[in-house]
């Protein structure tokens, strides 16, 4: 992979392109050579077994020819007889010490009788036989032919084996070939017959064509197939002659019957018994010198007449010759083709590819350096038809107009974002401002509250006393008159406490307004906040991705908000409740002092009241003791007020906290928007 991206596209094209020709035609090469290399073997196999019907044809030719002859002469030696054919029996003549019976024609006794035989030699050229029948066997007893020694060849017997021997005792005729005393015939046997058709010998005549064979031997002999190929023959004769190569060029006259190839087979025995067809096997030519078997074919023909298998053969590699000398001129012709192919290849690659990229390239580095400033060029020509690289091309100009729209739009979102984080930044600054305010006046209010508890705590005890002052009142009211000025002494004083304790609860109603209004101040506040907090999540929304952490805590500050503004909503409650209760004190008092002020009245027209004062007292003792009630309860409430109000400075505080990290937060929006504007602008847009 790193090898080939250091190539261009035209040379990885272009050495492709090279390899698919060069593979292409090579296929197509050997295919040419596989064919050519299949149709000479085939045209050579079939040469040869042209060349050996070709020889069987003109072998059987030659046959024929011979035959005729073969058939004439007989027919005139026939006619040299004088009279019918008789044999007696009981005459015998003794042929080279076998007695024979006595065979004539006519008059004229056959038998030892040579001057028939030797005047149609010497007439004809063509040896002669009479056979006479003796039992049955064919004994020769008149020849023309003579032994190797010289002596004619008188008083044998025809092989029975012969294939004539049968036929003839059959009655019928023979012609064939014969090699007698080493001598090749062309021979024919005629039976000869009494009056009753009886056989009772035969005439032979044998054309002598021996100089003729060996003319037509040395020829085949010559005969060359292929370069080193040659011809030859084997008798196919049952018997101890089969197999014997009756013409070769250097080893006629052996057996070769059991030969074997290099695998160990016995093609001779093989050609023999299918006679005809096309064999191959692996010979090795030790005449040649060769030491290694090669590859040979052979076609083979039956020559029937003389029951031989001739056989044309070569070796594979001769006829092959012929393949390579095509394979090597196919191959030169399509390096040829592949350089020419390559070169206009290359060119065109060059022209229609390479040129396109290196501009798709240059447009690419402007786009990846960040030059967005021109882009539509290759949009003009959309219309147009357009290969891929142009496809690529214009690809690549869609995504750089759509880069540079998203980047015009992200540097005005940059814009808007740094905007709206800096006006956050403020108004959570104005949030911190107003919490801490809000924390100022809630201690202010926690204050109060503790100053109010502690005086109707005072109330509470005063209250008390005023219980017990009444009581004291009445058991001197029971005592007599003399405590009736000491009692209206204490009427004095308790009125005075009345009026100051109706001054306090009085103080602690104008305390509860003043608190109200600190409540309200506070949920303005809240309120202020809770509409701060939705700007800002409104203003972080459009702010996408960026804003999304300042949109939690603006939720975080607008929850808190929403907490405060309810906290001050019940402590309003909880006040309107102290202020109606104080209400209600400030008026029972006013009317004990009333009552205080008559009692001392009645005390001091007349001690008889006595008892009415002490009723009176009685029921001031039941008064004041609510009014102890009532300072406790009071004093219990103004607690819990004290409570939440400390609450709400805790969620003043915390909201005053979530303010400054809203600022914090809206600051770090800024410099982020602010560095995003930074990296846009290293891009070159269109203007």
């Amino acid at each position: 992979m790193a090898l080939s991206s250091k190539f261009s596209i035209g040379t990885k094209l272009g050495v492709g392109q090279g390899a698919l020709i060069v593979a292409v035609l090579t296929l197509f090469g050997l295919l040419i050579t596989s064919t050519v290399t299949s149709r000479l073997a085939a045209e050579a196999e079939g040469h040869l077994a042209l060349q050996a019907e070709s020889l069987v044809n003109s072998m059987s030719s030659y046959h024929g020819a011979l035959s005729d002859g073969a058939v004439k002469l007989a027919a005139l030696f026939r006619s040299t007889f004088p009279g019918p054919f008789a044999v007696d029996a009981t005459r015998s003549v003794t042929v080279a010490g076998r007695s024979t019976p006595q065979l004539t024609s006519g008059a004229t006794v056959l038998n030892l009788n040579t001057a028939i035989v030797d005047r149609f030699t010497a007439l004809t050229n063509a040896a002669a036989t009479v056979f006479v029948r003796s039992g049955d066997d064919f004994v020769r007893i008149a020849t023309s032919l003579s032994k190797e020694d010289g002596s004619r060849a008188v008083g044998t017997a025809l092989d029975r084996d012969h294939p004539a021997y049968r036929r003839l005792l059959e009655g019928q005729e023979f012609v064939g070939k014969a090699t007698l005393f080493d001598r090749d015939y062309m021979t024919r046997y005629l039976p000869i017959k009494d009056g009753q058709g009886r056989v009772i010998g035969i005439l032979f005549i044998g054309l002598d064509f021996t100089q003729g064979l060996k003319a037509l031997k040395e020829k085949v002999r010559a005969a060359k197939v292929g370069k080193t190929g040659y011809i030859f023959a084997v008798d196919a004769r049952p018997g101890k002659e089969q197999g014997r190569l009756v013409i070769h060029p250097t080893r006629e006259g052996e057996n070769i019957i059991d030969s074997t190839d290099a695998d160990g087979r016995k093609f001779v025995r093989e050609m023999i018994a299918t006679q005809s067809g096309v064999i191959r096997y692996g010979w090795l030519n030790k005449e040649a010198g060769e030491t290694a078997p090669r590859a040979k074919v052979v076609a083979y023909r039956h020559f029937r007449e003389w029951n031989w298998v001739i056989g044309v053969g070569s070796y594979q590699d001769e006829f092959a010759q012929v393949a390579h000398m095509v394979r090597n001129t196919v191959f030169l012709a399509m390096a040829v083709v592949c350089l020419l192919l390559f070169s206009v290849s290359y060119l065109l690659v060059r022209k229609w590819v390479t040129a396109p990229v290196r501009e798709l390239l240059e447009q690419t580095g402007r786009y990846a350096s960040g030059d967005f400033s021109q882009v539509a060029e290759h949009q003009e020509r959309a219309g147009q038809p357009a290969d891929e690289v142009e496809l690529i091309a214009q690809g690549v100009d869609a995504m750089a107009l759509s880069l540079r729209r998203i980047l015009v739009k992200v540097t005005d979102s940059a814009q808007e974002v740094s905007v709206a984080a800096a006006q956050v930044s403020v108004a959570a600054e104005r949030i911190a401002a107003g919490a801490d305010e809000v924390v100022g006046k809630t201690a202010a209010v926690a204050t109060a509250g503790e100053e109010m508890a502690a005086t109707s705590n005072d109330i509470a005890r005063n209250c008390q006393l005023a219980v017990e002052e009444a009581q004291r009142a009445t058991q001197s009211a029971q005592n007599g008159t003399e405590v009736v000025g000491k009692t209206v002494a204490v009427m004095a004083r308790i009125a005075e406490k009345v009026q100051e304790s109706t001054a306090t609860v009085e103080s602690l109603g104008a305390s509860g307004e003043q608190i109200g209004e600190i409540i309200g101040t506070i949920e303005d506040i809240a309120d202020q906040t809770n509409l701060l907090a939705l700007n800002a999540a409104i203003e972080a929304a459009r702010a996408g991705e960026l804003g999304r952490g300042f949109a939690v805590v603006a939720d975080e500050v607008r929850a808190l908000a929403e907490r405060t503004t309810k906290a001050t909503h019940q402590i309003g409650i909880m006040i309107k409740t102290i202020q109606s209760e104080t209400q209600q004190a400030v008026s029972v008092m006013e009317q004990g002092v009333s009552g205080v002020k008559a009692g001392t009245e009645e005390a001091s027209r007349s001690g008889a009241a006595l008892v009415g004062i002490k009723e009176r007292v009685d029921a001031f003792g039941e008064q004041i003791s609510q009014i102890a009630a009532a300072a406790e309860e009071q004093t219990a409430t103004t607690s819990e007020i004290s409570g939440s109000i400390l609450q709400v400075t805790d969620v003043v505080q915390s909201t005053a906290a979530a303010a400054r990290e809203s600022a914090v937060a809206a600051a770090q929006l800024h410099g982020t928007a602010q560095e995003l504007q930074r990296l846009v602008g290293q891009f070159r847009l269109a203007s």
